[in-house]
């Protein structure tokens, strides 16, 4: 496939070099990501309890199981897994308040982040002269103005954030396991560096495929939003000029 005017004239940057022009427009929302990233680590703690508690719950129930065959069990036995069980049923309903705040959060930051984008970048082709715009195919505009500001939205208010809970979530799931038992954590360890290596590997010849799937997907929309603004454009034509058409033979016959 042919490459176009605006393919050419494409710069290359770095990973680094886009994360830090585009810092400038999540800036005004860093508090608001910092304080959603505060309640995320709330909620790692409250996962990594809601898996430890059960595991308590059943050591306790497997002390006392002699006074259940004996029948002999009070309520004051139960009364310690009893209150595990309420505070095991309160972090979960936490979690799930937690969990609708932070989604709420990260949209409402998402589409502030949107809005300043698109509006930076239809003012920078507002700028533009005729001559630059005619070098640009239409569905180019169209396609940088709306889904490559989703995408550099979508890298801060979701793909790093998530990043940053899995691995806060991976380092306090390494420290309970070392708390439960350091020899198996030990052994588990073992398999981490064999785990690291295999993700770079794939991560590597996933990240080329994306790379290639982009820019064909870029070019496809592109030249799909052209005809369509280019067909819309020829309809609207051809409907003025049937509407002149009509006007003019009526006015003949009358």
């Amino acid at each position: 496939m042919a490459e176009h005017v605006y393919e050419q004239q494409d710069r290359h940057m770095s990973d680094s070099e886009i994360l830090k022009r585009t810092w400038v427009y999540i800036k005004p929302h860093a508090y608001k990501l910092f304080l959603v990233l505060l309640v995320l680590i709330v909620m790692i703690f409250i996962n990594l309890a809601t898996s430890i508690l059960p595991g308590i719950i059943t050591s306790s129930l497997g002390s006392i199981s002699d006074k259940f065959k004996d029948q002999t069990i009070t309520l004051d036995d139960m009364k310690p897994i009893f209150t595990i069980c309420i505070i095991l049923i309160s972090l979960n309903l936490t979690n799930s308040a937690f969990i609708y705040i932070t989604t709420m959060s990260l949209q409402r930051i998402g589409q502030g982040i949107i809005y300043d984008l698109r509006l930076m970048v239809f003012e920078h082709i507002d700028n533009m002269s005729i001559s630059q715009i005619n070098e640009i195919p239409v569905g180019s505009l169209v396609t940088r103005v709306s889904s490559d500001t989703n995408t550099l939205s979508d890298l801060f208010t979701n793909t790093i954030v998530n990043l940053i809970k899995n691995v806060l979530m991976l380092c306090g799931v390494i420290v309970v396991m070392y708390l439960i038992d350091w020899r198996i954590a030990s052994i588990l360890m073992c398999f981490l560096p064999v785990i690291a290596i295999s993700s770079l590997i794939f991560s590597s010849f996933v990240l080329s495929l994306s790379t290639e799937v982009s820019k064909e997907l870029l070019v496809s929309s592109s030249l799909e939003s052209t005809n369509l603004i280019e067909l819309l454009a020829l309809a609207t034509a051809s409907s003025s000029s049937t509407i002149c058409f009509c006007r003019l033979a009526f006015t003949v016959l009358i």
